[in-house]
């Protein structure tokens, strides 16, 4: 909240978007390690931290990609500097799904504290 919106930019943005970056197998999740599951698990958490998501766009030519939303990386784009190796449609798509599955956990886990523990108990 201290920093100014050019401060932000190049200091925390473009550094997250390289967080938001990791090298991921394109495998099934059920295929992945502790550490993997971890990782994505991690990165899910930081993506939710600063209300970033993956969306599903149309393009005119009728192909389907994921943009990031909100997209920062247009702010962190710098002609002078090399692109960044962007993550794999089936990368980004696996991430959104898992941040919407993480929402709905969240989602069930307040619901359920408001509800407390007792009352929780009697619903099953």
């Amino acid at each position: 909240s201290r920093a100014t919106p050019q401060t932000l930019i190049l200091d925390t943005l473009c550094l997250l978007l390289d967080i938001l970056a990791p090298k991921m197998r394109p495998v099934s999740t059920q295929l992945y390690s502790a550490r993997e599951k971890q990782q994505l698990s991690s990165l899910v958490g930081t993506m939710l931290t600063y209300s970033l998501t993956y969306r599903q766009e149309h393009t005119p030519d009728g192909q389907y990609l994921y943009r990031l939303e909100p997209n920062v990386e247009e702010v962190c784009h710098f002609p002078e500097l090399p692109a960044r190796k962007p993550l794999t449609y089936q990368a980004k798509q696996l991430i959104a799904r898992e941040i919407e599955v993480e929402k709905m956990r969240r989602a069930e886990a307040l619901a359920q504290a408001r509800v407390g523990p007792q009352d929780a108990q009697g619903m099953h």
